[in-house]
C-alpha cells in the first residue's frame, strides 16, 4: 500500500484517509459542502455588486448635473472638462450595465472572479485619459466615483482571501473529479487491453501446440518405411538424371558442330537447326531426338555410326526415368504428405510471429498506460492532500 501525503498546512493536520475505491462518495460529499460555500461566496459577491451599482448610479446623477458655468477657468478649458466628462460618463454607464449583467450569466466562482476583474479592468483603462482630464475642475465629483471602485476593488479582495480554503476547494475537486475520471477510464482500457493480451497469449499458446503436432507428424512420417521407400525413388529418379544429363554430353561430343558449320554455313534454314543445338542441344534432342541434326550429319557424309546406339541409350534413360516420375508422382502420398504440412507449418509459423509482435506491442502499451496512471494518481493524491486528505492505494 502507498500513500500519497502531500501538500498538509502547517496548521492543519490531515484528518482523514480514504482508499481508492471510496473517491466518487467522497467527491459527492465534498462537492455538496462545496455547493452550500459556492452559494454563500457568490451572493455575497453579487450583493457587494449591486451595492456598487446603486452607488455608481447615484454618483453618475450627480456628475450628470454637474456645471462647469461657476467654475472660474478659461472657456477653453472648460469646453476639455465638459467633453471628457461626458465620455467619462458614458463609460461610466457602459460599466454600470456590464455589472449589472453580471449576475445574469449563472457564471462559476472561476469565471465571476475573472469577470468582475475584466469588467473593472476594462473600464479603468478606456476611461482614465476622460477621468484624469476632467478632473481638473471636477475633481471631488468624479474623485467620488474612483473612491468607490476602489473601495469596492479592497472589499473584493477581502471576500477572495476570506474565501481562499473554499475557492481552493473549489478548484482542487474539478481537478480531483476529473482526474478519477480519466484514472477510472485508463482502468478499463487497461483491463480490455489485459483481457485482449490473455485472448492472443491463449490463441498463441493453441497455435504453439497445433505447430508442434505438425512436426512430430512431419518426423513420423520421414521415419515410415513408405516415405524410405518414396526416398528411394527419388534418389533413382536423380541418379537416372545425372546419367541422361551425362550421356546427352557425350553425344553433344561426338558431334562435330565445326564441320556442319562450314558444311551448311550458306544455308540459313539448315544453319538455324545447328546453332539451335549448340545453344540448347539438351532441349532440342526432347523435341525430336536428333532426328533433324541426324539428317544433316548424313546429307554432309560425317561418319554417325556410333550415333544411333547412344542417341536410343538416352532414349531409353528417358522412358525409364520418366516411367519413375510417373510412379512417384502416382504413388507419393507421405512425400505430398509432407509437402502439404510443411506449407501449413510455414504457415503458422508466419501467425504465430505475428502474434507475438502484436503481443510485445500490446503490453508495450500497457507499460505506457501503467506508468499514465501512476502519474495521475500522484496527481489525484496531491490534490486530495491540498483538501487534508489521504489517498490509500
Amino acid at each position: 500500500m502507498g500513500f500519497f501525503d502531500l501538500f498538509k498546512s502547517k496548521k492543519e493536520k490531515q484528518t482523514q484517509i480514504i482508499v481508492f475505491t471510496d473517491i466518487p462518495k467522497w467527491i459527492a460529499d465534498k462537492k455538496e459542502e462545496i455547493d452550500k460555500n459556492e452559494k454563500k461566496f457568490l451572493i455575497t459577491l453579487i450583493e457587494r455588486i449591486n451595492y456598487l451599482i446603486k452607488e455608481l448610479e447615484r454618483k453618475y446623477s450627480v456628475l450628470e448635473k454637474v456645471s462647469l458655468d461657476d467654475k472660474k477657468a478659461e472657456e477653453k478649458l472648460k469646453l476639455i472638462v465638459r467633453e471628457n466628462s461626458q465620455l467619462y460618463l458614458s463609460f461610466l454607464r457602459k460599466l454600470i450595465i456590464n455589472l449589472d449583467s453580471i449576475h445574469e450569466k449563472n457564471l462559476d466562482p472561476n469565471e465571476l472572479i475573472k469577470e468582475i476583474n475584466n469588467t473593472i479592468s476594462d473600464f479603468k483603462q478606456r476611461s482614465d485619459i476622460a477621468f484624469q482630464k476632467s478632473t481638473i475642475l471636477i475633481g471631488n465629483e468624479i474623485g467620488s466615483i474612483n473612491d468607490s471602485i476602489l473601495e469596492f476593488s479592497y472589499d473584493f479582495g477581502k471576500i477572495l482571501r476570506e474565501n481562499e480554503e473554499f475557492l481552493n476547494e473549489y478548484n482542487s475537486i474539478i481537478i480531483i473529479e476529473e482526474t478519477f475520471r480519466e484514472i477510472d477510464e485508463f482502468n478499463m482500457i487497461h483491463s480490455n487491453i489485459n483481457s485482449g493480451l490473455f485472448k492472443q497469449k491463449e490463441r498463441a499458446k493453441l497455435m504453439k501446440y497445433e505447430e508442434s503436432i505438425m512436426q512430430n507428424k512431419i518426423n513420423e512420417i520421414k521415419q515410415s518405411e513408405e516415405y524410405k521407400k518414396e526416398l528411394k525413388y527419388i534418389d533413382e529418379i536423380e541418379e537416372l538424371e545425372k546419367e541422361r544429363k551425362r550421356e546427352l554430353n557425350n553425344l553433344r561430343a561426338m558431334i562435330d558442330f565445326k564441320e556442319l558449320s562450314s558444311e551448311f554455313h550458306t544455308d540459313s534454314k539448315k544453319m538455324r537447326i545447328i546453332n539451335n543445338f549448340k545453344e540448347d542441344f539438351a532441349q532440342c534432342f526432347e523435341e525430336d531426338k536428333c532426328i533433324s541434326l541426324m539428317a544433316l550429319l548424313h546429307e554432309a557424309k560425317i561418319n554417325i555410326a556410333k550415333l544411333p546406339d547412344k542417341i536410343h541409350e538416352i532414349v531409353k534413360i528417358g522412358e525409364k526415368l520418366n516411367s519413375r516420375i510417373k510412379k512417384v508422382e502416382q504413388e507419393s502420398f507421405e512425400a505430398n504428405k509432407i509437402k502439404e504440412l510443411e506449407f501449413k507449418l510455414r504457415i503458422k509459423k508466419i501467425d504465430i510471429e505475428n502474434i507475438e509482435n502484436e503481443l510485445a506491442r500490446e503490453e508495450k502499451k500497457l507499460t505506457r498506460f501503467d506508468e499514465n496512471k501512476q502519474e495521475l494518481l500522484q496527481s489525484l493524491g496531491q490534490e486530495m492532500g491540498k483538501m487534508n486528505t489521504g489517498l490509500m492505494i
